[in-house]
């Protein structure tokens, strides 16, 4: 009867947490979606200005790696099937324009992005563990070794430390973390920049009426350079919204 009731509970703390992510996933989707409505055309370029990749920034940030491919997957994929998801409630006629490929590049920048802040919050993690390790053993109190451990298995190690004053070891810590943060947010950029400015050239060597072929450094000019000043506003803003965002992942 115990063994029954125990596997029951299994079954609804399952059903209980999937529902969670689901509907958190949902959340996401929806605002990918009218991130993208949210578009400024630029006159000299084929690619509009749109919030999708700060929304997809957050959604590395809040969301664990498998929820958040799956998530941008999934608006791809509506896309795909003719939903009108995309900017100017465009589907999959978007995907065979010459911007179609920034739009396929979602997911694979989706997957570093996720995957490296995973890895960020794992190996700052530790640091901050270490570090309080080592304030409690210039305590005389061996009580506070208990708690130590009690509050790194609640996940609430995170919280102690901000509630105290930072120490140069954890300022230099923080530092190190942001500017790691810094540099996975350009990769995430440069992945999206790469794909699709590739596609680009692509479609405009082989299905546009041009009187010569396009080089990668000419696409890069007019799909990548101009959205610079814009993407690093974005950047910025997914860095500050970090710190509240990343506790979302664990609930």
């Amino acid at each position: 009867m115990n063994q029954n009731s125990k596997t029951n509970n299994k079954k609804i703390m399952y059903m209980h947490t999937l529902t969670r992510t689901l509907v958190r996933m949902g959340v996401f989707v929806a605002l990918l979606i009218i991130s993208a409505q949210i578009a400024f055309p630029i006159p000299f370029t084929m690619v509009p200005v749109t919030l999708q990749t700060l929304a997809i920034m957050l959604i590395c940030v809040a969301l664990k790696p498998t929820e958040a491919v799956l998530t941008v997957t999934c608006y791809v994929l509506m896309g795909l099937m003719g939903v009108p998801v995309f900017a100017g409630f465009n589907s999959f006629p978007a995907l065979l324009s010459p911007t179609g490929g920034f739009i396929l590049a979602f997911i694979p920048a989706t997957a570093f992005m996720a995957n490296m802040v995973s890895l960020l919050e794992k190996r700052f993690a530790k640091d901050k563990v270490q570090s309080a390790w080592h304030n409690t053993t210039e305590d005389t109190n061996p009580c506070m070794y208990s708690t130590i451990r009690e509050e790194y298995a609640s996940n609430r190690i995170n919280e102690q430390v901000e509630k105290t004053t930072l120490t140069h070891q954890q300022k230099k810590q923080l530092f190190l973390k942001y500017t790691f943060l810094v540099l996975i947010v350009i990769g995430f950029t440069a992945i999206i920049y790469a794909g699709g400015s590739t596609w680009f050239m692509v479609f405009m060597r082989n299905f546009a009426d041009t009187t010569r072929p396009i080089a990668f450094s000419e696409s890069l000019l007019l799909t990548a350079v101009p959205f610079l000043p814009g993407d690093a506003i974005k950047a910025a803003a997914a860095i500050l919204a970090y710190t509240p965002l990343i506790k979302l992942r664990n609930l």
